[in-house]
C-alpha cells in the first residue's frame, strides 16, 4: 500500500468516529484535522470536500457492520440459530459497537437527512441491504421448514430492524440499554411465537 493510500483510509477511519458520534453537521473539517494530525491541505490532497468525506466514512462504517453481522451468522448452522444470534449481537451493542457512536445507519439517516443527498440515499441503500440479508434468511429458512411459511419473509424483517433500530435510538434518549434489553426481549417472544417452528438444531 503507497504512502499516499495509507493517509486516506487513516483520514476514513478517523472520520468515521467523528461522523457517528457527532453527526455530519456537527463534525467539522477542524474536528477531522485535529484527529488526524493533517493540515487542511493535507486532507484535500485526497478529498475533494466534506461531504466526500463523510461518505467515504459511512461506506466504512457500514463495512465494519455487515462484516460483524456476517461473522456472527456465518458461525450457525440454523437460520433460527441465525436470527438468535443477530439479536444477541444488538443486545450487546452498546457495550460493544462496530464503530463509536452507535448504530451508523439510525445515526446517518437521521442527521443527514435534507443535508446531504447522496449521503442519505447511500444510508437508505444500506438500509435495504440490511433488511434483504433477514429477509434471506426468513425465506430460506421457511424453505428448509425451520420456519412457518404463513409469514411475509418482508414483515419479519421490518420487525426485527424497526424494533432495533428504534430501542438503539432511545439508548441515545435515556443513556442507558433499557429499552434495547426490553425490545430484544419482545423480539425473542414474537419469533418463538409467530415463525419458530420446534427447537434448534
Amino acid at each position: 500500500m503507497s504512502k499516499g493510500q495509507s493517509t486516506k483510509e487513516m483520514i476514513i477511519e478517523k472520520s468515521a468516529d467523528l461522523f457517528n458520534i457527532k453527526g455530519y453537521t456537527g463534525c467539522s473539517l477542524s474536528d477531522i484535522m485535529t484527529a488526524t494530525g493533517l493540515k487542511k491541505g493535507g486532507i484535500y490532497n485526497h478529498f475533494s470536500n466534506k461531504d466526500e468525506i463523510a461518505l467515504e466514512a459511512f461506506k466504512y462504517s457500514m463495512a465494519l457492520l455487515e462484516k460483524k453481522l456476517a461473522d456472527v451468522t456465518s458461525a450457525k448452522e440454523t437460520d433460527k440459530d441465525r436470527l438468535i444470534a443477530i439479536l444477541e449481537f444488538y443486545r450487546n451493542y452498546s457495550a460493544n459497537p462496530v464503530i463509536e457512536g452507535g448504530c451508523p445507519v439510525l445515526n446517518t439517516i437521521v442527521d443527514a437527512d435534507g443535508t446531504n443527498p447522496k449521503l442519505i440515499s447511500l444510508a437508505r441503500q444500506k438500509t435495504q441491504r440490511l433488511l434483504k440479508m433477514l429477509e434471506f434468511i426468513v425465506i430460506r429458512g421457511q424453505k428448509q421448514g425451520e420456519f412457518k411459511t404463513d409469514i411475509e419473509p418482508r414483515s419479519i424483517a421490518l420487525t426485527i430492524f424497526s424494533g432495533i433500530e428504534g430501542s438503539l435510538l432511545l439508548t441515545k434518549a435515556f443513556t442507558d440499554d433499557k429499552a434495547v434489553a426490553a425490545m430484544i426481549y419482545c423480539l425473542e417472544s414474537y419469533l418463538e411465537n409467530h415463525l419458530y417452528i420446534g427447537l434448534s438444531k
